[in-house]
């Protein structure tokens, strides 16, 4: 990922373009057709995405670097040859935004399957280090990845919202989006302390 996002740094690309209309108020708009406006999940989800687009808009734009994201960089899609060539797929959410956008979205690939926080932690600092050995993370950049983990629940959230119909998702119900919100959102904002500073 480091290779590749010194590769895509300052790289604009002809596709969407993932600020904060596109990764919450989007999304948040598709998950309120699923969700009573008046559940405890949703007044916490109102209060989260605000909270998060505060830390983004107080943010240093000329500290974050900035090009092409794949925002789907995770173990499922990367192929590993046995010469140890890599081949990086799924290109569907490719676009514009703050790199630490795919940093933050890969972490939360073993957040949301470790179940021990130690281990968490050790494969997060490990990811990073790895990073790190290529390319710097800013300070700044590190100061958001929490609240750019979130933002990415929301977004993905929002994707299977509105993406309902074509993929027939029987699953998709007030009881699926409950529990995600549950077991994924507010556990992972506890986790970052970001809950605590919503309220």
């Amino acid at each position: 990922m480091a290779n590749m996002h010194q590769v895509m740094h300052r790289l604009h690309l002809k596709r969407v373009q993932y600020d904060t209309k596109r990764l919450r108020f989007d999304s948040f708009e598709q998950l309120a057709l699923f969700l009573p406006a008046d559940t405890e999940e949703m007044a916490y989800m109102r209060s989260l995405q605000k909270h998060v687009a505060q830390l983004f808009s107080d943010a240093d734009e000329n500290a974050i670097r900035k090009g092409a994201v794949h925002l789907d960089f995770w173990f499922d899609n990367i192929s590993i040859a046995a010469n140890d060539d890599i081949t990086l797929f799924d290109f569907d959410f490719c676009g514009n935004g703050w790199l630490l956008l795919d940093i933050a979205y890969y972490i939360l690939q073993p957040y949301s399957t470790e179940k021990d926080e130690q281990q968490f932690a050790f494969k997060k600092e490990s990811f990073l280090k790895g990073y790190e050995a290529i390319t710097p993370i800013n300070c700044d950049e590190k100061r958001l990845l929490s609240a750019a983990g979130a933002s990415l629940y929301f977004f993905y959230l929002g994707v299977q919202c509105s993406r309902f119909d074509n993929w027939s998702n029987v699953f998709l119900n007030e009881i699926y989006l409950k529990r995600f919100i549950n077991l994924l959102i507010k556990k992972w904002s506890d986790f970052n302390q970001l809950e605590i500073a919503a309220r």
